[in-house]
């Protein structure tokens, strides 16, 4: 009997995992990008810009609040 080929495929793996958190997708003019990859320069650690973004967001929202 000639095995089909669907019961020869790679079984994948599980994944990325489940985060507790909204995906969310954002187009970034190249003038505010430029500013963004410039504050990320000049961060102690290397960062990424989705990282960075959420920082941003925190401090801005921080800020507002003390208002």
């Amino acid at each position: 009997m000639v095995t089909s080929i669907n019961d020869t495929r790679k079984k994948r793996g599980r994944g990325r995992p489940r985060v507790d958190a909204t995906q969310l997708a954002v187009r970034v003019p190249p003038e505010l990008l430029a500013k963004l990859d410039a504050w990320i320069s000049h961060q102690e650690e290397a960062i990424s810009r989705p990282e960075a973004l959420r920082r941003l967001a925190v401090l801005a929202l921080d800020h507002d609040q003390l208002k």
